[in-house]
């Protein structure tokens, strides 16, 4: 494994500035548009699996070096699904990726957080750990920094812990509703972050 330093932190900030801004911004990234003419007819449901929204991961996460196209179709899709709890709104895919749906039932919302990469060090894609919410008018994903506590996001967390060695990551829950923050070198819980149903707070 690499160890962590400036430049692969700097290599993070890069693969984050591709995804989307926070759920107030006008602009979007085109990387973040599900591209296949499938994932349009799954983008206009109302009610989503935690499976469809798996479906709807954009290529830039399934294929990043775009070695199999994207993966793009279904079946393909599919076929790297390690385990769907589509009751618990859990979904584990590749290796170690993992998808899991935060109900904000308030406002009708889907939070879904998203990890792939673990906390991205030695690996050439880098990492997504971070929560959002799927635009279905304008058929995008929407980063939502803003659900998490200050100062917990992964660029910061990265920022903060590398200079001790410490690679950091979200590891989601199959059930329940708290997504403990680990350390990929020896798989340790740096902190946790629980679901209020409305935002993430950090857990005392």
């Amino acid at each position: 494994m690499i160890p962590p330093n400036k430049s692969m932190f700097a290599f993070l900030l890069m693969v984050q500035s591709f995804l989307p801004l926070n759920s107030e911004s006008t602009s979007l990234d085109s990387t973040w548009v599900p591209s296949f003419k499938w994932q349009s007819q799954i983008a206009a449901k109302t009610v989503k699996t935690v499976e469809d929204y798996y479906l709807l991961l954009p290529s830039s996460i399934m294929d990043c070096e775009n070695i199999a196209k994207g993966l793009p179709t279904i079946e393909e899709r599919k076929k790297e699904i390690r385990i769907s709890d589509v009751k618990n709104g859990y979904l584990a895919f590749f290796n170690a990726s993992q998808v899991a749906v935060f109900k904000n039932r308030a406002e009708k919302l889907d939070v879904i957080a998203i990890q792939s990469g673990q906390s991205g060090a030695g690996n050439t894609c880098g990492a997504v750990n971070s929560v959002f919410t799927f635009d279905i008018a304008k058929k995008t994903w929407i980063k939502r920094d803003d659900l998490l506590p200050k100062g917990y996001t992964h660029v910061e967390l990265y920022q903060k812990l590398s200079d001790r060695d410490i690679l950091p990551y979200f590891d989601l829950p199959q059930k329940g509703t708290e997504i403990k923050i680990k350390d990929e070198n020896n798989d340790s819980t740096i902190s946790i972050l629980k679901w209020n149903g409305q935002c993430f707070l950090l857990k005392k």
